[in-house]
C-alpha cells in the first residue's frame, strides 16, 4: 500500500520533533533559514526542524549552524537509542546483523558529528567540510533490507531520510561559513561556541547557591574540579537547580567529546599500545552518546531519564583501562581524563536526583 505524500511529511515530524512550540522569526533570521532549506531535498520539513529548535527569534549564521550540528549530532544519538531498543526486542539472528550494522553506522554519525562541531568552533572550516561528506558514506552503510516490523522499519527509514536532510543541512550552512558570507556573520553571537575553552568571568554567587554548590561537589572524587566547572560557567550568582544541571550536562557533554577526539589523535601515533587506546577509544563512543543524551533528556524536561544513565556511563569509564603507556607521556593521561568524567558522571546524578525530587 502506497502511503499518501502528507504522511510521510506528519510522520517525519512526529519522529523528529517531539511536538514541540516553534519560535515565529522574521527578517535576516528567516532569510538565512530560507537559504539554507532551498539548498535541501526537503525544503519544508527543514525550516520546521529549525524552528522548532530556536531559543531566539534573532539568530545569524554561525549560530544557526552551530545549532544544526548539535541538531544532527542528537538525532545520530537517538538513532542509536532508537535501533538499539529494536535489538532488545528482537534478537533474532536474521534480524540482528542488519541492526547491529546500523548501529555502529549512527555510532559512527554521532562521533563524527561531535568532531565536526569541534572543528566548527576551532575554525578548521576545510576539515569541517571533509567530515559533514563522509557522514553521507556512513549513513549508507545503514541499509534497511532485513526483517523487522513494518511499524519500526517504516520509523528507521524515515529517521535515515531526516538525517539525510540534516547532513544536507550542515553542508549547505557549513559551506556558507567557509566561504566567509561575512553579512551573515556579523550580528553578535548569542550562543557559545560549544567547544569554547576561553575563562568566563566567575560569577560571584550568593551564599545559599554556595552551600549547595559545596554540598555537591564534597560527594565527588574532586571537589576542586567540580567547583571550577561552576564558578567557570555560571553566569548568575543566583542559579537554579535547573541551571546547576544545565551547565553539567553541557559540560560533561563538551568534556566528553574533547576526551574523543583527545583519544583520537593518540590513536594515530599509537604504535604497541594501540590496544589499550582503542578500548578507550570505544569507551568515549558510548560515553560521548550517554552524555549527549542526557543534554537531549534535559531539554525536553526528562530529568528521570538522565538518571537512568548514570549506570551506562560508569560502564563506558570502566571499560577504558590506564594500565598500559602512552608515548610521550610519563603519567598515562587517560587516568586524568577518566578522573574528569567521574567527577561529571557524580554531578548528573547528585543533581539529577535534587531536580527529580
Amino acid at each position: 500500500m502506497k502511503l499518501p505524500r502528507g504522511f510521510i511529511t506528519i510522520l517525519a515530524l512526529y519522529v523528529f520533533i517531539h511536538h514541540m512550540e516553534a519560535l515565529e522569526v522574521g527578517g535576516p533570521t528567516q532569510e538565512l533559514i530560507n537559504s539554507i532549506c532551498a539548498e535541501t531535498v526537503d525544503y519544508e520539513l527543514c525550516k520546521e526542524i529549525i524552528h522548532k529548535h530556536l531559543d531566539t527569534k534573532t539568530m545569524n549564521l554561525f549560530d544557526l549552524t552551530h545549532l544544526i550540528f548539535r541538531i544532527a549530532t542528537e538525532h545520530a544519538s537517538d538513532t542509536y537509542v532508537f535501533i538499539g531498543n529494536i535489538l532488545r526486542e528482537h534478537p533474532d539472528p536474521e534480524e540482528t546483523t542488519g541492526l547491529n550494522t546500523c548501529l555502529t553506522a549512527y555510532t559512527d554519525e554521532t562521533s563524527t558529528f561531535l568532531k565536526v562541531r569541534h572543528e566548527f568552533c576551532q575554525e578548521d572550516y576545510e576539515r569541517m567540510i571533509i567530515d559533514i561528506l563522509s557522514t553521507r558514506k556512513i549513513l549508507k552503510r545503514c541499509r534497511t533490507d532485513f526483517q523487522i516490523p513494518l511499524n519500526k522499519k517504516k520509523l528507521l527509514i524515515e529517521k535515515g531520510r531526516v538525517m539525510k536532510i540534516l547532513i544536507n543541512m550542515s553542508a549547505v550552512s557549513g559551506y556558507m561559513v567557509k566561504n566567509g558570507n561575512g553579512y551573515l556573520l556579523s550580528s553578535v553571537v548569542t550562543e557559545p561556541c560549544f567547544f569554547n575553552d576561553v575563562d568566563q568571568v566567575k560569577a560571584l554567587l550568593d551564599k545559599n547557591t554556595q552551600q549547595r554548590v559545596d554540598a555537591i561537589c564534597k560527594q565527588t572524587i574532586d571537589n576542586k574540579f567540580c567547583k571550577g566547572i561552576f564558578a567557570k560557567k555560571l553566569v548568575t550568582s543566583s542559579p537554579s537547580i535547573k541551571d546547576l544541571m544545565n551547565v553539567t550536562v553541557t559540560e560533561a557533554e563538551r568534556n566528553s567529546a574533547k576526551t574523543y577526539f583527545f583519544i583520537s589523535t593518540l590513536l594515530r601515533d599509537a604504535g604497541d599500545e594501540r590496544s589499550g587506546l582503542q578500548k578507550c577509544a570505544d569507551a568515549y563512543a558510548i560515553v560521548n552518546i550517554a552524555f549527549t543524551d542526557a543534554v537531549s533528556f534535559f531539554n525536553k524536561g526528562l530529568y528521570g531519564e538522565i538518571l537512568k544513565l548514570t549506570g551506562k556511563l560508569s560502564k563506558g569509564v570502566g571499560i577504558c583501562k590506564t594500565d598500559f603507556n602512552v608515548p610521550g607521556y610519563h603519567i598515562n593521561p587517560m587516568v586524568e581524563k577518566n578522573r574528569e568524567t567521574k567527577v561529571l558522571v557524580a554531578m548528573e546524578e547528585i543533581i539529577g536526583h535534587m531536580v527529580s525530587s
